[in-house]
C-alpha cells in the first residue's frame, strides 16, 4: 500500500501554515502549525487523516509539554483543538500509536 499524500493525512484550511510528516508503517508523525498573520479566532481545529480508528494514540504538545491519549476516530472526526494566540506563533505536535 502507498504512503499517504499530505493532502489525504491533513485538513488543510485557514490562515496557516502546516508542515507535516508520517509513517504510515511505524503509526507516528507529527504537524507543525504556524499561524501566519493575526488570527480572527486563537484556536484551528487540526484533523488528522489515514489514521486506524480503533487505535489509540499518545499526543505531545511539544511547546506546552503536554501528553495525552486520544483514540483514531477523535483525532480524524473531531481534531486537535490547536490554540495560537496571534501571529506568527506555532505548535508542534507529535503523535504515536500506542
Amino acid at each position: 500500500m502507498a504512503e499517504p499524500t499530505i493532502q489525504q493525512l491533513f485538513d488543510l484550511s485557514g490562515k496557516i501554515a502546516l508542515v507535516t510528516g508520517g509513517a504510515r508503517n511505524l503509526g507516528r508523525g507529527m504537524a507543525g502549525v504556524f499561524r501566519l498573520s493575526s488570527p480572527s479566532q486563537q484556536e484551528y481545529i487540526l484533523r488528522l487523516r489515514g489514521l486506524d480508528i480503533g487505535a489509540r494514540y499518545q499526543v505531545t504538545w511539544d511547546n506546552l509539554g503536554q501528553t495525552c491519549e486520544v483514540d483514531g476516530f477523535t483525532l480524524m472526526k473531531q481534531g486537535l483543538a490547536v490554540r495560537l494566540d496571534g501571529a506568527l506563533t506555532s505548535e508542534l505536535l507529535l503523535f504515536a500509536a500506542v
